[in-house]
């Protein structure tokens, strides 16, 4: 099985390059977790289903996730052997959403181990309220917003699934989140797969943390600081963009 581990903000994404049918991949990802302990989620490589995409990420459950496009749109620039200070706009699809989208990904040196990139985000499809605190909703995925000062994460690890049942999604995540300080903690539950994994940094989290900043406080920018590192959201026009370094083993 040949696959490539990426490091977007420490959020470790294993990419399997070898086709994979959709009916064995319960069985690949379980062996990835396996294979590379510090895992904390897989995707999958596959044949865009449109002429004019240069790549498609189909993820373990279904869903849309930010790190793992921008790690596979710095993949497909290892590939095209770009180098330091050059710029690739990749058109590329993931599984959660219909339309295909561009990641511009920078090379940050020549040996095709550092990237930065940006990409447009989906827009949240809804926001609604579970005891009080926000849900997000983007594809496939959701995230609730909890206070730092009022939520443990052993409380959170114990409650994540109770939440997770009530919300048609695949994956479910809860974001401990300190305003003061700008920093979130995302723990995130993909259901089929019953992982619950505390991840150095996401993606969606991010989105959903500067979405709901720039709703309700007005916030354009938001600079996500979570355990891996920084992930920069900036809203112009209701369009969110997200920009993300992603290193390679």
């Amino acid at each position: 099985m040949k696959y490539i581990v990426a490091n977007p903000t420490e959020n470790i994404t294993v990419l399997v390059e070898t086709p994979v049918a959709p009916a064995d991949r319960d069985e690949v990802t379980g062996q990835m977790f396996e294979s590379v302990p510090a895992c904390e989620q897989v995707g999958y490589i596959t044949m865009p289903v449109s002429s004019s995409c240069d790549i498609r990420l189909e993820m373990m459950g279904g869903e849309f996730c930010g790190n793992a496009s921008l790690s596979t749109a710095a993949y497909h620039a290892r590939r095209k052997g770009l180098k330091s200070g050059e710029t690739l706009d990749v058109n590329m699809e993931c599984s959660g959403v219909s339309e295909a989208f561009i990641c511009t990904v920078t090379a940050n040196d020549d040996c095709g181990i550092n990237f930065t990139g940006t990409l447009q985000m989906p827009s949240p499809l809804k926001t609604e309220y579970a005891d009080g605190h926000p849900v997000i909703f983007l594809p496939g995925i959701a995230h609730m917003i909890l206070p730092a000062d009022r939520f443990t994460k052993r409380q959170i690890e114990n409650n994540i699934k109770d939440y997770a049942s009530k919300f048609d999604v695949s994956a479910f995540g809860i974001l401990r989140w300190d305003e003061e300080k700008q920093y979130m903690e995302p723990c995130v539950y993909v259901k089929g797969f019953e992982t619950l994994i505390w991840e150095h940094g996401c993606a969606t989290g991010s989105t959903c943390i500067g979405y709901y900043r720039y709703k309700t406080g007005g916030h354009s920018s938001t600079d996500v600081r979570q355990p891996g590192g920084t992930i920069r959201i900036r809203i112009h026009d209701d369009k969110i963009h997200l920009t993300g370094n992603v290193k390679f083993e």
